[in-house]
């Protein structure tokens, strides 16, 4: 039986057995390296899987810069985990709007009091980034950042999440990292309101 992801955002560690896989991905796959941004959780199936949100440099033919979510299992029986997903969350290129990848977990003071303008005000959960992931120019330029959600319930489930900020048109989009289609918000987009 699949459970429900267990959200454990770490920028500065993770289990071991998933540091061993993700030093072992270079020799593994080629045509692209893996740089580990956060640690994202796990999820009991058939033995455990684990999440990382990393940073994807395809090197093959054209460079290329994404941001992914790398699915590793670990099964009871076996000494070391494997990948078993790639799920690209965020994609560079002029084709999608102009996307420049710009990852770090240095959140800059410029970003943060966008970050906090954004969601000045909010009610029914707690909003903290832990990762810049770059810009998408659209209507306006969206601020991309990975957050990890708790809503203030009794027993909250925790969500990491993808929120783009537009500060040009008010808007804010979320897009969950680790849902599937029974489960999660999905994607949600916001605009709010500035008191003048």
């Amino acid at each position: 039986m699949v459970g429900n992801w267990e959200i454990k955002v770490s920028t500065s560690g993770m289990p071991q057995v998933v540091a061993s896989a993700m030093s072992a991905l270079g020799e593994k796959l080629m045509g692209a390296e893996y740089e580990c941004i956060a640690y994202l959780g796990e999820q009991p199936v058939n033995g455990t899987n684990y999440a990382v949100l990393a940073k994807q440099t395809v090197v093959a033919g054209r460079d290329s810069e994404n941001v992914v979510v790398l699915i590793f299992n670990k099964k009871p029986n076996m000494p070391e985990a494997t990948l078993v997903g790639i799920e690209r969350v965020v994609e560079s290129g002029a084709a999608l709007g102009g996307t420049k990848i710009d990852v770090t977990t240095d959140i800059s003071d410029d970003l943060m009091n966008m970050w906090k303008e954004a969601f000045e005000g909010w009610l029914g959960m707690r909003i903290t980034p832990f990762a810049f992931l770059g810009t998408q120019v659209t209507k306006g330029t969206g601020y991309m950042f990975a957050a990890e959600v708790v809503p203030v319930v009794r027993e909250p489930k925790n969500e990491a999440v993808i929120v783009t900020i537009n500060p040009m048109t008010k808007e804010v989009h979320m897009k969950d990292l680790l849902a599937t289609k029974q489960e999660g918000m999905l994607g949600y987009a916001f605009t709010w309101l500035k008191n003048n």
